[in-house]
């Protein structure tokens, strides 16, 4: 999976194809009740950001090369066939009385798309071009449908685009789409027909309770976000280093592309890991916070960790915003190795751990006193292993699959790390400042330092950052991709 913002993709030119909904599909949508269930947290926070920074909603986007050339109609029946299959996709959401707002449900069978000749691209730019207008306009939270699909035709292959409101997915679902759309759309040149495991199709899934809840300790997962919140004087974190920006004021971003380490790196940095009774994850925060440390971040490390809910089986395959976030704090004491910080590391991520039973409406509803908006984003670092995502066998070199996240607005760093089976990546998204690209080239040179060294010494310090050039925190909502 190659994980970038849509500034950055740049598929072949060719035939475009958008899909329209049917007019059945539009009417369903026209008539249906509103359900009465009240939006969740993520789904509140990203809402309000549609609708106080219009040009900052944010929409998530999977693209999957097939082999050969497909008729327009067949692609039509496939996605169709594919949308019918998650009930998010059933669901919307619209405006009510007053500032409210309702969420419907359509049946599956009204669901419905055909497709509609865009024009011919003439190189890469445009055709990136086009694709994003056309999933910005569809890819909104109070539209109907809010996902949309795309294709571009060449006489050798098919790009297929399914772009998706935030509301409606996360990055395991992007992982999910990719595989179940390749299978779908690729079985009947195959032969066969598609071979996909089972899901909840009920139209009101949501994210599930932790699981254990009945023993859960709330009130501790309070005191840890109370602890994490009063360490940054009543705000969540942002990245601890300069970026030329000042807080809470989002400027134009600019996402970086980083192979950090190939597939054998990759495998000997998880068993240096394991040894030290760590995972990979837990040597990702520790080099972290080590390496921010050496360019002279304050101690400790503050960040927030996004955590997936699909605790249950058959949530495995659905797809939907199933995730919260855990606040982390990493106090690496006088550790200079990533193999003295792994156990810190450890303790600190099954602390932050804790709290995932704690839904979001109830830390916002416990701290909003404390909580002062500012319409920025919020330092965090997640990760996420591709490789154990596929379950029908095809080969992900295959498809070609791409994550691909609207370019929005920020005032901080946010850190994606994957695994793939190429190795070891990571996207970094910063303000499109000078001074943030020279940070984060700093960062990711220590990070390379930290994940390949052997241990036998400490990484050479990287040039630090004078106290005075240290951002300071700021409180805002979080805000998971």
């Amino acid at each position: 999976m190659h994980v970038i913002d849509a500034d950055a993709y740049r598929p072949a030119p060719g035939r475009l194809v958008a899909f329209r909904p049917t007019d059945t599909m539009l009417s369903a949508a026209a008539r249906a009740e509103p359900c009465g269930e009240q939006l969740s947290a993520n789904e509140g926070m990203h809402l309000a950001a549609a609708r106080n920074r219009p040009r900052a909603h944010s929409w998530l986007a999977c693209a999957v090369d097939l082999p050969r050339p497909v008729d327009p109609c067949d692609l039509a029946e496939g996605l169709t066939r594919w949308a019918r299959r998650h009930p998010t996709l059933r669901t919307g959401l619209r405006t009510g009385p007053g500032d409210g707002v309702q969420r419907f449900s359509v049946a599956a069978q009204a669901l419905g798309f055909t497709p509609v000749e865009a024009g011919r691209a003439s190189d890469p730019r445009s055709t990136a071009t086009w694709l994003t207008g056309l999933l910005d306009q569809a890819c909104r939270p109070l539209a109907w449908p809010s996902y949309a699909f795309a294709a571009v035709l060449r006489g050798t292959n098919t790009t297929v685009v399914c772009g998706l409101d935030h509301c409606h997915a996360d990055a395991h679902s992007l992982a999910i789409a990719a595989e179940e759309l390749t299978e779908i759309l690729g079985a009947p040149a195959r032969g066969r027909t598609p071979r996909l495991p089972s899901v909840d199709d009920r139209p009101d899934v949501r994210p599930p309770r932790h699981p254990g809840a009945d023993d859960f300790d709330r009130a501790g997962a309070l005191r840890t976000w109370e602890r994490f919140l009063t360490a940054g004087d009543g705000a969540l974190p942002a990245f601890p280093l300069p970026l030329g920006t000042a807080p809470g004021l989002a400027v134009a971003s600019r996402s970086d592309h980083h192979h950090l380490l190939d597939a054998p790196g990759t495998a000997a940095l998880e068993h240096r890991c394991r040894q030290a009774e760590g995972t990979l994850f837990t040597g990702l925060l520790a080099a972290t916070a080590l390496t921010t440390r050496q360019l002279g971040a304050p101690s400790p490390l503050r960040l927030l960790v996004p955590l997936h809910t699909r605790y249950q089986p058959h949530l495995a395959r659905t797809i939907g915003w199933f995730t919260t976030v855990a606040p982390l704090t990493l106090a690496l004491g006088d550790r200079a190795t990533l193999t003295a910080a792994l156990p810190t590391a450890r303790t600190a991520f099954r602390h932050a751990r804790t709290t995932a039973g704690l839904p979001l409406e109830s830390v916002t509803a416990a701290f909003a006193g404390r909580l002062l908006p500012t319409g920025g984003d919020v330092f965090m670092l997640s990760y996420l292993d591709y490789r154990t995502l596929t379950t029908t066998g095809e080969p992900p070199h295959a498809r070609n699959p791409h994550h691909i996240s609207r370019a929005t607005a920020t005032d901080t760093l946010q850190l994606w790390f994957s695994r793939t089976r190429h190795g070891l990546f990571l996207r970094t998204r910063r303000p499109a400042t000078a001074l943030a690209g020279r940070t984060v080239t700093r960062f990711v040179h220590g990070l390379r330092q930290h994940l390949a060294e052997d241990d036998t010494a400490p990484c050479t310090p990287s040039t630090a950052v004078h106290p005075d050039e240290r951002p300071r925190l700021r409180s805002i909502h979080p805000h998971t991709r």
